[in-house]
C-alpha cells in the first residue's frame, strides 16, 4: 500500500477505541471509485484495480490489518468485510 493510499484513508477515516465502530469496505471502496485518485488512473489501471485488490491492500496495511475481519458477530448482527474500530468521518456521507 502505498503513502498516498494512506494519506487518501487517513482523509476519511477516523480510528476509535470503540469496537462497535465499523466501516464496510463496499462502502469505503464505493467512496474510493470516486476519488480523484481513482478517476486518475489509467483506463487500464482501473479495469485491474477492483474490489478484491483493494481489500487486499487494506489486508497487508500493518496498521489496518488487525482490525479487519471476513467475518464477526457484533451486539448480534452478522456482518462481512469490515474494519472495526473505524469509522468515517464527520463530513463523509454515503450515497
Amino acid at each position: 500500500m502505498t503513502n498516498i493510499f494512506n494519506n487518501w484513508l487517513n482523509s476519511y477515516i477516523e480510528k476509535t477505541n470503540n469496537t462497535n465502530d465499523i466501516i464496510k469496505l463496499k462502502d469505503l471502496y464505493r467512496i474510493y471509485e470516486y476519488s480523484y485518485k481513482y478517476i486518475n488512473l489509467s483506463k487500464k489501471e482501473r479495469l485491474n484495480y477492483k474490489y478484491n485488490n483493494f481489500r487486499d491492500d487494506i489486508i497487508n496495511n500493518l496498521n489496518l490489518r488487525i482490525y479487519y475481519y471476513e467475518r464477526k458477530k457484533i451486539n448480534c448482527k452478522d456482518y462481512n468485510k469490515i474494519l472495526t474500530n473505524y469509522r468515517f468521518k464527520d463530513d463523509i456521507k454515503l450515497t
